[in-house]
């Protein structure tokens, strides 16, 4: 899709973070945007931020995507304000590294546990003051998806170390072989 202006895009966990500079970017292409997050202020704050770009194209909508009712409702209201929904970026959650099978009882429900994650995603955004955990801005990320978007490409490592690694793992199931645990930066 080369051409944004005019469309619509979705995105959960715009409250913070890549979802928030997701919602900005896609509001500069002149995109109308719904942002989706757990937390009502800093997601009314986004929403404002995305609708000043974008001659007011944005609504925020309170969801927690663990709730199948509430992304149902999510979807509708995208569809009754917009008409259509063109990109969604499912960004909200959090995110586990390591193997399964040595995930304990506690690193599924952090994982899983909703309210968990507008916790830990307030703790991971201060500590990293403003970066992913892979060292790339949030403005960056966002970046790289919209150039995404417009190539048709949809796999987006956010740092180079990542490439390798994606091509390791491809190679070892190839040869049906247990890939490696990825390393995250």
């Amino acid at each position: 899709m080369r051409e944004l202006a005019g469309r619509t895009a979705v995105v959960t966990g715009a409250a913070s973070g890549i979802g928030r500079s997701l919602a900005r970017r896609f509001a500069r292409e002149g995109m109308s945007v719904v942002l989706a997050d757990v937390e009502r202020r800093v997601l009314d704050e986004a929403t404002a931020e995305a609708g000043g770009l974008n001659d007011g194209n944005a609504v925020a909508v309170v969801t927690d995507v663990s709730d199948p009712e509430a992304v149902e409702a999510l979807a509708a209201r995208a569809f009754t304000d917009f008409g259509a929904v063109h990109v969604l970026c499912n960004n909200a959650g959090v995110f586990q590294g390591g193997l399964l099978w040595e995930c304990t009882q506690a690193d599924f429900d952090w994982t899983l546990g909703a309210a968990a994650h507008s916790a830990a995603a307030s703790f991971v955004e201060e500590a990293l003051a403003g970066t992913t955990a892979g060292g790339a801005h949030p403005e960056a990320v966002a970046d790289l998806v919209v150039g995404a978007i417009r190539e048709e490409t949809f796999l987006v490592p956010t740092t180079g170390s990542y490439r390798a690694q994606i091509l390791d793992r491809a190679n070892a199931l190839a040869e049906r072989a247990l890939p490696a645990s990825a390393a995250f930066d």
